[in-house]
């Protein structure tokens, strides 16, 4: 054999030796449990899926040595449940009393001469608002005095005819066909007058119409009760038909609080719950309760309207006002100290202790709610009693960090809970929905993760008013959508393959990302 079929041999004998050597450690680490003595303290298992009753997904284990699990200072705290003192804080705004609030409109068609009232300005029930020039009216009343007319004349006539029936000298049926008349003439004076009160005119106005003199096709429109202006349509010399909106009138002594609550949360409102707000207009604290909880969820928001009427002296609450409201809201939920929570990539997680094997600590994500001094709430990902890092969770954050750098996914959101899974074979795919909040941060969570394949309702509810997300923007979908504050926004998407989904602000000066993660990887 010539040296260069001897080296090409050796070679082709090392590369074999190599190929060998990796797969057998492969299988040794595969199917030990035991750390390899020149191996580092800390170790990063594989995934290991979760219970089925707090997610869908696998969750990362983290294995430290005894030696130096009792040097870290790692302690733990199982997760309690009770009756909740946190309480629900949404944002609401400051709406007009519906029950104290009306709508003025013209009677008539006809001029504007004059108007009385002014926005922002405060009348009394029968104050003058506005004047017409109707020629409707003027004709009704001409009509009205003709019809007192002839009534009185019936009148005259019926009663001499009385007389002349008396002494035989008129018959019973002509006496008859009088007060016949009289009675048609007196119902089509009463129905003009009517018609004259829905018209605007006065009851005295009415009963003062008895000769052509009192007839006028001027119509001043009152006040209806005593209130603020909040709204007018109306100008001198301006020509009007009928039924137009004129002024809007609120009694501003009462108004609303009105805030949309997620369906996760409306189980938890009754009416009756006792209620806190603030604004940022008024140092003061306020308080009411719940007098309304609308039946319906809105399917585009899955929110319900939650309503509460509050007293409002001097108007300190003006309509539109944003409101932080806290609903006292009793309920069960799961609670942890607020030092076991760890955030990677804008995902909440927690680290539970594995008490069948001492020193493992699996990696999980929750979906958090209210915090109330140390302790927060868990809405999902976490089941009572379970163990969690409280003491040294930093540690075991910085461990799984150093050996896996991949991203924990979300926690799957309390209404929707057990998705994404991937449909069945030949089923179509179940729809996931997101939900995605603009704080003064900016997106939260700025990534998010989704399988492929499956259709997305994306919802978007901007918190904040200062803030340059005052639209969303997917370019590459050529999808733009206004973002007014705290109304949620829904965009579909529909099945998408791996890869990635920017978006940004109408500016680009705030991105997020939607990965989406290939079905295979996602529930390999």
């Amino acid at each position: 054999m010539s040296n260069t079929g001897k080296i090409a041999a050796g070679i082709a004998g090392a590369l074999a030796l190599m190929a060998a050597g990796a797969a057998a450690m492969f299988v040794f680490m595969q199917g030990s449990g035991d750390r390899p003595a020149s191996a580092s303290p800390v170790a990063l298992a594989t995934p290991t899926p979760r219970a089925a009753s707090t997610a869908t997904m696998s969750d990362v284990t983290v294995t430290i040595a005894p030696d130096v699990l009792g040097r870290a200072g790692i302690q733990t705290m199982p997760a309690t449940r009770g009756a909740s003192s946190f309480g629900l804080r949404i944002p609401a705004t400051v709406q007009p009393n519906a029950y104290r609030q009306v709508v003025v409109s013209s009677t008539s068609a006809g001029r504007v001469t004059a108007v009385a009232a002014e926005i922002g300005g405060l009348v009394r029930q029968g104050d003058p608002l506005v004047t017409l020039h109707s020629p409707e009216v003027a004709e009704i009343e001409r009509a009205a005095v003709s019809m007192y007319a002839d009534l009185t004349l019936s009148g005259q006539q019926i009663a001499r005819l009385e007389r002349l029936v008396g002494i035989g000298a008129a018959s019973r049926q002509e006496l008859e066909a009088a007060r016949a008349q009289q009675t048609r003439v007196s119902a089509d004076l009463a129905g003009a007058r009517a018609r004259l009160l829905l018209l605007g005119r006065t009851q005295a106005e009415v009963v003062a119409l008895t000769n052509p003199a009192a007839i006028s096709p001027l119509v001043t429109l009152t006040a209806p009760i005593t209130g603020t202006v909040t709204a007018r349509a109306a100008n001198p010399g301006q020509t009007l038909d009928s039924s137009v909106e004129l002024f809007t009138i609120v009694d501003l002594r009462t108004v609303w609080v009105v805030a949309d609550v997620f369906e996760r949360d409306i189980a938890a409102v009754r009416v009756g719950n006792a209620v806190t707000m603030t604004s940022a207009a008024s140092p003061d604290a306020f308080s009411g309760r719940v007098t309304y909880v609308d039946p319906q969820v809105a399917a585009d928001t899955r929110t319900a309207r939650v309503r509460v009427e509050v007293p409002n002296p001097g108007a300190r609450l003006r309509l539109g006002m944003l409101v932080n409201m806290h609903l006292n809201t009793p309920r069960e939920v799961v609670t942890i100290p607020r030092s076991a929570v760890q955030t990677i990539d804008s995902v909440d997680v927690v680290y539970v202790a594995d008490a069948k094997r001492p020193g493992t600590f699996i990696e999980r994500s929750v979906r958090l709610g209210s915090t109330s001094g140390d302790r927060v709430e868990v809405l999902a990902g976490l089941a009572e009693r379970e163990l969690v890092v409280t003491g040294g969770s930093f540690l075991v954050r910085s461990e799984r960090s150093r050996v896996d750098t991949t991203a924990p996914r979300p926690a799957p959101d309390v209404a929707n809970a057990g998705s994404p899974s991937p449909p069945a074979a030949g089923s179509a795919p179940s729809v996931v929905t997101l939900d995605i909040e603009v704080t003064a941060d900016g997106f939260v969570p700025a990534v998010t993760h989704i399988p492929s394949g499956t259709p997305v309702r994306l919802r978007f509810t901007r918190r904040v008013e200062e803030t340059c997300v005052t639209e969303i923007v997917f370019a590459s979908l050529k999808i733009r959508r206004d973002l007014p504050v705290n109304q949620p926004v829904v965009i579909q998407l529909p099945s998408q393959p791996p890869g990635v989904l920017d978006f940004t602000c109408g500016m680009k000066m705030v991105k997020g990302q939607i990965v989406v993660d290939d079905r295979r990887e996602a529930t390999r």
